[in-house]
């Protein structure tokens, strides 16, 4: 499916365009007590003198622009902007904090030339002169009791789905064994519109398939229909896939490609539990975080979150010593640094930073991953339910109860359905002998300039013979940046669709 766009230059005193003039993404709900429509959704609009950019509240649904002397392109495709001309020079402080923390921050992408459009933006580009801000949502502090807590949010939660239940068409809930697509489900069913598909996706080794079972559990309980599919052949077909839809954001979802093509042409409307595990759930959130956020000390802080999963040692030892240097750590906590200053006024500043970050470029499903599905509504980022879980104390949620309880209050007639405990202890060795090769072929034809080859030839033939998962972590980060390069030096990224060709004469 091609992206829009639209691109517009100021030559010899005359505009020249190309693209469509007039776009409007994504979907919009009213807001009973805000002028600013609720919903996830991004336009832009040209009258033949001002390009006017506007978009939701949280600035979920993605668009990248780039700005010339004499003029802009938007897109919300990455590779499109680039098509368009944008200057491909890698961004090392952004890929230095995207490599540690495993997302983007701020209005980052690979680029330095290419941005995103910042949350509730104001953007005006006209006669080569751009004008544009963003800003977070910031609410008033709360002091509830936890009874009241859990009581508002059931209550706010359940007006988020039924402001949802319009122009629906075909309906699919992707269902997991948590919470987030685990509350949807039984708020759409109460509401009298239980969704016309559940779906639930095998996970990759090492992961356990807890999941399914849990899923299978409550939609038997529920009597809905409930479809369980299975993984991508190619695990590694599905990276390279990902790295392009997903616009170079992230390293996960490599295993969501079965699903993506699983809801194409056969639902108009999709329900993400994206923010429910930030906002209700204490995800990352811990003591220390907190103290560190509301003592002032962004550098202990910093570190902190940049050590998180300890990845330095791998790092160094998966780049080459310049490429290292070049996305040190130290370069990743100063610019790191700026974005935690952005959240320090907010009740919650640790829950604001990764909602901002990681669930808005990371988490969501608009970021491009079910591309042919109209509508992909998210009831967690409500803006009722929003303003009211963001303006209780990090305490609230500390003891990582809160949604389980409130989902054991609203529907207690299913409390006794487990959840998945996300066991990662599967082995498949025939699996990951599979993928080491697919991944030894690959990257045997494509070579990064950024990493070292001694170090991953060594790790794939460790793997070959043992047949082990630590190829799990070495595979997107290797696929990534060789991709990543190729756009970056002109060749087609697309080359998953070369690959499907090769590996045909392979097998």
């Amino acid at each position: 499916m091609a992206s829009p766009f639209f691109s517009v230059r100021k030559v010899n005193g005359v505009y020249q365009t190309q693209g469509v003039a007039h776009c409007s993404l994504g979907h919009r709900i009213c807001a009973h007590n805000s002028d600013k429509a609720d919903g996830v959704f991004a336009e832009w609009n040209w009258d033949g003198d001002k390009l006017i950019v506007s978009n939701d509240r949280y600035g979920f649904f993605p668009l990248y622009y780039f700005l010339s002397d004499n003029g802009i392109a938007i897109s919300p495709s990455l590779l499109q902007v680039v098509a368009l001309g944008a200057p491909t020079a890698l961004d090392d402080a952004a890929l230095a904090v995207f490599l540690r923390l495993s997302f983007f921050i701020g209005e980052d992408t690979p680029f330095k030339a290419i941005r995103l459009i910042p949350p509730d933006t104001s953007f005006c580009w006209s006669d080569g002169k751009l004008g544009v801000t963003g800003r977070f949502t910031c609410s008033k502090r709360q002091h509830l009791k936890r009874d009241e807590v859990i009581d508002t949010y059931i209550a706010l939660f359940r007006s988020a789905i039924e402001r949802r239940l319009q122009n629906l068409g075909k309906t699919a809930v992707p269902l997991s064994g948590g919470r987030d697509s685990r509350h949807i489900l039984l708020e759409l069913c109460r509401a009298g519109h239980p969704p016309d598909i559940t779906v639930t996706l095998l996970h990759l080794p090492p992961r356990s398939n807890g999941d399914a079972e849990s899923a299978a559990q409550l939609t038997s309980a529920l009597e809905i229909q409930h479809t369980i599919l299975d993984q991508s052949k190619s695990r590694l077909l599905a990276e390279l896939r990902k790295n392009i839809d997903t616009n170079f954001s992230t390293f996960e979802h490599g295993w969501l490609m079965p699903m993506a093509d699983y809801f194409n042409g056969r639902v108009q409307s999709i329900y993400d539990g994206v923010g429910g595990d930030v906002l209700s759930a204490g995800l990352f959130l811990t003591e220390e975080l907190v103290n560190l956020y509301e003592t002032g000390n962004l550098s202990g802080l910093a570190d902190k979150l940049l050590t998180r999963d300890n990845p330095e040692r791998a790092l160094q030892s998966l780049l080459t010593a310049k490429r290292y240097k070049d996305l040190s750590n130290e370069l990743a906590k100063s610019h790191l640094v700026k974005e935690l200053e952005k959240h320090t006024e907010q009740v919650n500043p640790t829950t604001s930073f990764f909602f901002f970050n990681r669930s808005r470029r990371v988490a969501s499903f608009n970021n491009g991953l079910f591309p042919s599905v109209p509508n992909v509504y998210s009831p967690y980022i409500d803006h009722d339910v929003f303003d009211f879980m963001t303006s209780q104390p990090a305490h609230v949620y500390l003891d990582y109860q809160l949604h389980t309880d409130a989902i054991a209050r609203a529907h207690p007639e299913f409390a006794h359905v487990p959840y998945d405990k996300r066991d990662y202890s599967r082995v498949s060795r025939n699996h990951f002998r599979k993928f080491t090769l697919e991944l030894s072929r690959y990257h045997l034809t494509r070579r990064s300039r950024s990493l070292r080859d001694r170090f991953i030839l060594s790790r794939l033939i460790a793997n070959l013979a043992l047949g082990y998962g630590g190829i799990t972590w070495l595979s997107p980060l290797t696929v990534y940046f060789t991709q990543l390069e190729d756009l970056a030096n002109g060749r087609n990224p697309v080359s998953y669709r070369r690959y499907v060709e090769e590996e045909r004469r392979w097998n």
